[in-house]
C-alpha cells in the first residue's frame, strides 16, 4: 500500500514538472510571437490643391525612415475649409498644403490651424517664411511673370508697366491668385494714401484683359499677366508659348512679386507628431526641391547658390513676404468693391 502512494506522488510530481514546463514553453512562446509582431502602422493625411495622390510617391523616403504612411487628399482649398468646419473634432485631416497664401491665411483666420506649431522650424527657416501666429509656413516661390511678344516695341520689364497706358491680357482673376500680387503693391504705395491706392487699382483693373480660354494666349495684346507655375503647367500643351519671352519684372531693382505655396498643420490633428516630423522633412534641402519642382514653383530652401536666376535676384532687406502682407487683404477687399 505504501508502495503504490509512493508511486502515486511520483507521478503526480512528475506531471506538475511536466505541467510547469509545458506552460514555460507557451509563455516563452508568446512573448517571442508578440516581440516579432510588427508594430501598429503610422499615418499622415494632408489636404492639398495642389498636389495629387499620385505625388504620394515624392514621400516614400519619408515613410520608409519612420514608418508613417502618407495620404494625400485632392481637394480645392474651399473644399478644404468646408470640410474642417463640418467635421471640427472628428476631422481626419493631420495638415494642409495649399498653393496661395490667400488660402492659407484663410484658413489661418477661421483658426484651423494649430498656433506654434511652426516654432520648431524657426533656425531652418526666415521669419519672413512663417506666420505671425506661427501656424504656417511658406514653402516655396510662385513669381508673378509676363509672356511678352518678341516682335514688338513695347518692352515689358516693371509690375508699373501693367497701369502704363497698356492693355494686358491675364488669366488671374481670383482671389487666390491676384490678392497676394495687390497686398504687395499696397504695400509699397500706401504710404501715398488711399486715393493714390485707389487710383493705381482702377488702371489695373481697366488695363486687364480676361484670357479667352486656357491657352495664355495674348488676346490682341503685347504682355500676357500670369504665374509662373501657370505657365509652367501649359508650355508642354500649348507650344505657342515657347515664341513669348519669359520676363521676370523688377529683375535689376529688387525682385519678383511672388505667391507662396503654404503648409501648416490642423488644429485637431490626431498625428500631430507624425506632422511635426513631416514639416521637418519638407524643408530638408532637396526634399524642398523636389516638391516644389512637382507643383512647378521654385524651392525656398536653397543649400547652395541656386541654379534660378530668380532666386539670385537682390531683395530689399524692407521687402515684406505675402504672408504678412496678407494683413492687408480686408483693405483690398474694401477698395475693390468701392471701384
Amino acid at each position: 500500500m505504501q508502495n503504490k502512494n509512493v508511486e502515486y506522488l511520483c507521478s503526480m510530481k512528475l506531471f506538475f514538472k511536466a505541467v510547469f514546463l509545458l506552460l514555460l514553453i507557451v509563455l516563452f512562446n508568446a512573448c517571442t510571437i508578440e516581440e516579432a509582431r510588427p508594430s501598429k502602422k503610422q499615418h499622415l493625411r494632408i489636404a492639398s490643391d495642389c498636389l495629387t495622390k499620385k505625388d504620394e510617391k515624392l514621400f516614400r523616403n519619408f515613410e520608409k525612415k519612420y514608418k508613417i504612411d502618407v495620404h494625400i487628399v485632392s481637394i480645392s482649398a474651399d473644399s478644404i475649409q468646408q470640410l474642417l468646419k463640418k467635421d471640427g473634432l472628428t476631422t481626419n485631416i493631420d495638415c494642409i498644403l495649399v498653393a496661395s497664401v490667400y488660402d492659407m491665411a484663410s484658413i489661418s483666420e477661421a483658426k484651423m490651424l494649430h498656433e506654434n506649431s511652426m516654432k520648431v522650424v524657426t533656425k531652418q527657416l526666415s521669419s519672413k517664411y512663417i506666420s505671425v501666429k506661427k501656424d504656417f509656413i511658406g514653402i516655396g516661390y510662385d513669381p508673378y511673370v509676363f509672356l511678352t511678344k518678341n516682335d514688338t516695341l513695347v518692352k515689358w520689364k516693371n509690375y508699373a508697366d501693367l497701369v502704363s497706358n497698356y492693355q494686358f491680357t491675364s488669366d488671374l482673376s481670383s482671389k487666390t491668385d491676384l490678392y497676394p500680387y495687390y497686398s504687395t503693391v499696397y504695400a509699397k504705395i500706401q504710404k501715398s494714401g488711399q486715393k493714390q491706392v485707389k487710383k493705381w487699382m482702377s488702371q489695373f483693373l481697366k488695363n486687364k484683359q480676361a484670357t479667352l480660354n486656357d491657352s495664355l494666349q495674348m488676346n490682341g495684346t503685347n504682355a500676357f499677366f500670369t504665374l509662373y507655375s501657370h505657365y509652367e503647367k501649359n508650355k508642354s500643351t500649348y507650344k505657342h508659348l515657347k515664341k513669348y519671352n519669359l520676363v521676370f519684372p523688377n529683375q535689376r531693382k529688387a525682385g519678383v512679386y511672388y505667391n507662396m505655396a503654404c503648409f501648416g498643420i490642423v488644429k485637431q490633428a490626431r498625428n500631430y507628431t507624425n506632422a511635426q516630423l513631416f514639416l521637418n522633412y519638407l524643408l530638408i534641402d532637396n526634399v524642398n526641391k523636389r516638391i516644389t519642382h512637382q507643383i512647378s514653383i521654385f524651392p525656398v530652401i536653397t543649400g547652395k547658390q541656386s541654379a534660378f536666376s530668380y532666386q539670385n535676384t537682390r531683395f530689399k532687406k524692407s521687402s515684406v513676404t505675402p504672408i504678412h502682407q496678407s494683413k492687408f487683404y480686408g483693405k483690398i477687399k474694401m477698395l475693390i468693391n468701392n471701384i
